[in-house]
């Protein structure tokens, strides 16, 4: 008995194209850069985005610390701030998580809830979506327990509010960068 895999060796010498298997990992490869391909400009940089900013954040938070990098991210985040786009604050909202969600199986580097809900909200203010990044505390089982998050008009974004509803809200959370100095 002649394998599959000699099989397709043999018909693609001979000019035939053996058909793509849907299950095998080439399969799955080619169909993703298809899609990644289909995608405009702005959505394949909106991707690689979301594939590169956990990874730097985790080195700047070690670096320079949290304030200095909110503060650059939040200036990177201004200076290319994109005009109007075709989608509503929600539907940004949901193409964000979807691709930040996809990077982060890709990767396999999902980071701390810092480094992801400073990468949502960096990347939602470069589409003019304007969401509060929430840092919460809580006491369990004689541990302090912190989480960050983010929320548009008052609901979370990137967690349950049954998981947040856990959490005491520090105030003014989403300014960390306020007493950085960058001059």
């Amino acid at each position: 008995m002649i394998p599959w895999e000699v099989l397709r060796l043999m018909a693609w010498q001979n000019g035939v194209r053996p058909p793509l298997e849907t299950n095998s990992t080439y399969g799955k490869l080619r169909r993703k850069l298809r899609t990644f391909r289909s995608m405009d400009s702005a959505e394949r940089g909106f991707v690689l985005q979301s594939l590169a900013l956990p990874w730097l954040l985790q080195l700047s938070f070690r670096m320079i610390g949290v304030p200095r990098t909110q503060a650059y991210l939040r200036r990177w985040a201004l200076s290319s701030r994109r005009g109007k786009t075709s989608l509503s604050p929600e539907e940004a909202i949901r193409f964000a998580r979807r691709t930040h969600s996809i990077s982060r199986r890709l990767v396999g580097f999902e980071g701390t809830c810092l480094a992801r809900s400073m990468t949502l909200w960096a990347l939602l203010l470069r589409r003019n979506v304007s969401t509060d990044l929430r840092v919460g505390f809580r006491k369990r089982n004689d541990r302090i327990e912190g989480h960050a998050w983010l929320e548009f008009q008052g609901s979370p974004v990137n967690e349950t509010a049954a998981e947040v509803s856990s959490y005491q809200v520090s105030p003014d959370s989403s300014s960390f960068d306020r007493w950085a100095s960058l001059a």
